[in-house]
């Protein structure tokens, strides 16, 4: 039987059907932060559905309502400070969502038992709405090729994962979807609805200042109008203490060597920081081990994450939207970032006045960083397609051939790299 310590229950189907999640619920009103990410990407660095993105976080509570249970949401945009009466006029002044409801089932263990498989097969990532966006066509849920993953879900005192398994049905037309997908017309994703509670003891906050050198977070407080303003901003930041538990990343174990080794040693050059302020011990980064897993809440990940194209790599945390506290963090490390900042170092190397060949006549080809000889390259393609020397050996410095500053009566001499 499920714990009783759980947050929800999973909860076992009597007629043992695969395609159906029942869950047992006894937290009501009670917010708690629901946030998906997708654990199956795209990979098309035109779209970012990338595996390991993580989508909106709302906060949220279930409600009784007659016979049924329902999920709301609220913009944690909003939220209103004060006595009772000040934070229901700010709760029913902003629109409330109720995003699904369901009838109860029986109660079981001091818990409402309910089908769950309509809230896991919801698109929460708004995946639908953003293909549409980017002009690949109208794609809606296909039911039939849709289902939860009840093996792999996995619940515990302050959390619930609900991963499922959706397939987006369209016309299939679009180039970028067309670039990847097995059948541009069935695009398949894995994706990760998580239920956290908040922190049974808030962290202090501590307000964002500008000349912090971070990002601020926070929300509308409409209860201090006539007596501040009405934005109120945190400085986001991990619950760092002396004898706490540490900060800890973890990188996965697909990232090839000797990029690994090289992220963990970057990374844990902040443990000098945090040695600075008298907390040697709060903050690592360290491999991940075969049992990997970035969606864990509790766990901090750096994701190794491949797409068709050269994108960049991004970071995303989640906080307490009450005191801006990083509860979880997780970095997509694109596999071709090596590739991105070396065609932009290249990029920013090469000379962009009117060059002139080293024997003083105008060039009748592009020249490579390297000094190879080519045809003109494209935006796309900063290092010649002929250039002969590798990229992985110690070369020397871009020749100094002499380049003319237009407007210039003189030549001047190019800066070696």
């Amino acid at each position: 039987m499920p714990g009783e310590a759980d947050f929800i229950d999973l909860v076992p189907d009597p007629e043992l059907r695969s395609d159906r999640l029942l869950l047992g619920i006894r937290h009501f009103d009670e917010p708690f932060l629901l946030t998906v990410s997708l654990s199956q990407g795209l990979g098309s660095s035109d779209l970012w559905l990338d595996r390991g993105k993580a989508g909106k976080t709302s906060l949220a509570q279930f409600r009784r309502v007659g016979d049924r249970r329902l999920l709301a949401v609220r913009n944690k945009h909003f939220l209103t400070s004060g006595d009772p009466a000040a934070v229901r006029a700010g709760e029913e002044s902003f629109a409330l969502s109720v995003v699904w409801s369901a009838p109860v089932l029986r109660e079981e263990n001091g818990a409402a038992v309910v089908d769950a498989t309509g809230l896991v097969l919801a698109d929460h990532d708004r995946i639908a709405e953003h293909l549409y966006s980017r002009d690949q066509g109208d794609y809606t849920i296909d039911e039939s090729a849709s289902l939860p993953l009840v093996a792999d879900s996995r619940t515990g005192p302050d959390a619930v994962r609900l991963p499922a398994l959706l397939t987006f049905r369209g016309p299939g037309r679009g180039p970028a979807v067309r670039a990847v997908a097995g059948d541009p017309r069935a695009v398949t994703v894995v994706q990760q609805l998580n239920l956290l509670r908040l922190p049974a003891t808030p962290l202090p906050a501590r307000r964002y200042h500008p000349a912090s050198g971070g990002y601020g977070i926070g929300y509308a407080d409409h209860a201090l109008v006539g007596r501040a303003g009405t934005q109120v901003k945190f400085q986001p930041r991990f619950r760092a203490e002396p004898g706490g538990a540490p900060i800890v990343f973890h990188i996965d174990p697909a990232v090839p060597e000797p990029f690994r080794s090289a992220v963990v040693e970057g990374g844990n050059w902040w443990r000098r920081a945090f040695a600075g302020i008298g907390l040697p011990d709060a903050y690592r980064v360290e491999p991940g081990g075969n049992d990997f897993d970035p969606y864990d809440p509790d766990v901090n990940g750096v994701v190794w994450v491949h797409r068709a194209g050269r994108g960049w790599s991004l970071g995303q945390g989640l906080t307490d939207p009450r005191t801006g506290e990083i509860l979880h963090a997780r970095v997509r490390l694109g596999s071709q970032r090596v590739e991105q900042v070396r065609a932009l170092g290249e990029s920013l190397l090469a000379p962009t006045a009117a060059r002139t060949r080293p024997n003083g006549s105008p060039p009748s080809r592009s020249w490579c960083s390297r000094g190879c000889a080519s045809s003109p390259r494209t935006r796309s393609d900063t290092r010649s397609a002929s250039c002969t020397t590798s990229p992985a050996r110690d070369t020397p410095s871009r020749p100094s051939w002499t380049t003319r500053t237009p407007g210039s009566a003189s030549p001047r001499r190019a800066a070696s790299t």
